[in-house]
């Protein structure tokens, strides 16, 4: 790892040796609002990928209102590789959308679109540190079966899986939470970070050279209004980043029966879920997002630039 600096930016060059003989490397740079700007400027479209809980439905309700009114519904703001018939991307509306806001759920689907993406298509990647990400998915999935909406599907009728419901307050027994949802940790809580973000995601920026930037969600608004500028320079508003406060879930305590906030309870136990919890089992170039998250949290402006660069 080589680092050159001056007062204005930091560069750091990272190389892992992966399965492949990658014959480039990643090179990070902090980037400022005007280098993003004139980045937009220079792009023909731009896509935002993200995993879950990282700002998305902040982003797909921003991308709604300024992408061209026709092509708001042709199916890219849920995720680009559900659709099987291409053919109705490029033939639904003479307006292609400008800003594509995409989950990813698997590295394959993430390195296709850094292997294929033209070099006009600004590719910004939306991170989360791993603990808050899955802190955050835990509780949106909770707070969704509290409500008793049905995606995603509880395990169990809503009456019995939870002990007592009073009113928006749900109570949940300490071993259900763990057996029902911490163990399995399916839906928003599967869609990790660093089941994304691979080995296989890092030799595709390597060698493809995709114009790519990393930022911190936290800065969803911020990306907006610098979007905005450019593909909608007449909407006036941002969209905040979404928390539900109406519901709140309780966890009883096997050991005192004391009933206790679910977002205590989890910030109580985080630090010890990932490894009870096995959640980093499928990563892998764990080291290289360690690294990319430690160039992030330096950059002052909260933009990090991925660049390939020849060994």
């Amino acid at each position: 790892k080589t680092k050159t600096a001056d007062a204005a930016t930091t560069t750091t060059t990272i190389t892992t040796t992966t399965a492949q003989n990658s014959v480039a490397q990643i090179s990070w740079k902090c980037t400022n609002d005007s280098e993003l700007r004139r980045k937009i400027e220079s792009s023909d479209n731009v896509i935002i990928a993200m995993p879950a809980k990282a700002a998305g439905t902040s982003f797909k309700r921003f991308a709604r209102e300024c992408n061209p009114p026709k092509s708001a519904d042709i199916g890219f703001s849920s995720n680009i590789y559900d659709r099987k018939n291409m053919k109705e991307i490029l033939t639904h509306s003479w307006d292609m959308p400008r800003i594509i806001p995409a989950h990813f759920w698997i590295p394959e689907h993430l390195s296709k679109l850094l292997r294929n993406a033209s070099r006009k298509t600004l590719i910004i990647y939306s991170h989360r540190d791993e603990s808050s990400r899955f802190n955050s998915a835990v509780k949106h999935v909770l707070t969704q079966w509290c409500k008793g909406e049905p995606n995603p599907p509880i395990p169990e009728p809503r009456s019995k899986f939870f002990n007592k419901i009073d009113g928006d307050n749900c109570y949940l027994d300490e071993n259900k939470l763990i057996d029902k949802v911490l163990q399995p940790h399916r839906f928003e809580m599967h869609f990790s970070t660093n089941r994304i973000l691979t080995c296989q995601s890092y030799h595709s920026i390597e060698e493809y050279a995709p114009n790519m930037i990393f930022v911190d969600y936290s800065n969803a608004s911020k990306i907006q209004e610098l979007l905005s500028e450019k593909y909608c320079p007449n909407m006036n508003s941002t969209f905040e980043i979404t928390t539900p406060k109406t519901y709140k879930i309780y966890i009883t305590r096997e050991a005192d029966g004391e009933s206790v906030l679910l977002s205590d309870w989890m910030d109580r136990k985080m630090p010890f879920l990932e490894w009870t919890l096995q959640l980093n089992d499928q990563a892998s170039c764990l080291v290289k997002t360690r690294q990319m998250e430690d160039e992030l949290d330096s950059c002052e402006g909260g933009f990090l630039d991925a660049k390939s660069v020849p060994k």
